[in-house]
């Protein structure tokens, strides 16, 4: 697979060896170093916490994290709107007062498409790092087995560079207009 990236505009294009199919990508016109998260329990970001969810959509204070590449170019990282899916599934769950019909398939609609974006978001990312399992069980005869994916350590994109670039954008360009 061929690729070229042209840092000025920070647009990537993908070619498949053919050359045929090329595809446009625009990302967050930053490098973005590496991060290490390590997964562990906390109590942030209980299920019923509404204010430690909403803070993941954007940095407060900071528009819904949209940015802005020229006067009528308007973006959303990505991450913000895969927070905001994965936070509309939780209200879902927490909030599910869906009062009628129309209401319960407009959610129904909605739970499906976050459920796709999440779903393709996992995909995309693809994070190999090997979590050790366990077995929890025996069912029929044979073992049943999980990983908790607690204390494991995963190399990421860091996040608060996102975060800052969305801070920064927003200033420049609201004290601009």
């Amino acid at each position: 697979m061929m690729i070229q990236a042209a840092r000025d505009m920070h647009v990537m294009t993908k070619c498949k060896v053919d050359l045929f199919a090329c595809t446009p990508l625009i990302e967050v016109p930053i490098i973005i170093e590496p991060a290490m998260l390590k997964v562990q329990a906390t109590e942030h970001y209980n299920i019923n916490n509404d204010d430690d969810w909403y803070s993941t959509y954007a940095p407060s204070g900071y528009g819904s994290g949209s940015i802005r590449l020229s006067d009528t170019d308007f973006y959303r990282p990505a991450v913000y709107h895969q927070f905001h899916c994965l936070d509309m599934l939780r209200r879902s769950i927490v909030h599910h007062n869906w009062s009628d019909v129309a209401t319960e398939h407009r959610m129904e609609r909605r739970v499906h498409q976050c459920l796709n974006m999440i779903r393709q978001a996992i995909l995309c990312n693809s994070d190999t790092t090997l979590e050790p399992s366990y077995i929890y069980g025996v069912r029929d005869g044979r073992n049943e087995s999980a990983a908790s994916g607690l204390d494991v350590p995963h190399v990421c994109r860091d996040w608060t560079q996102v975060r800052s670039y969305v801070q920064s954008n927003y200033i420049q360009t609201h004290e601009s207009h």
